[in-house]
């Protein structure tokens, strides 16, 4: 598996969607998946915490401290 970084991210989440919208704003190519709009999905990891910034099966960061590690 190719460790990519990637944003998991929920509907209703208000953290969620100013980390989406900070992403969409500044460009930043990064990959966001939003776990409640996907069929049968299956997380990586267990989480408990939305949205969460992985690389591969590692948490990087999680909630709002996500905008601080890939501000460019």
């Amino acid at each position: 598996m190719k460790n990519e970084y990637c944003i998991y991210i929920r509907n209703n989440c208000i953290s969620c969607q100013r980390v989406a919208q900070y992403i969409a704003q500044n460009n930043i190519r990064i990959k966001l998946i939003n776990i409640d709009l996907e069929d049968n999905f299956s997380l990586p990891i267990n989480l408990m915490i939305f949205p969460a910034l992985l690389l591969g099966n590692k948490i990087i960061a999680y909630g709002d401290d996500i905008i601080r590690k890939i501000n460019p």
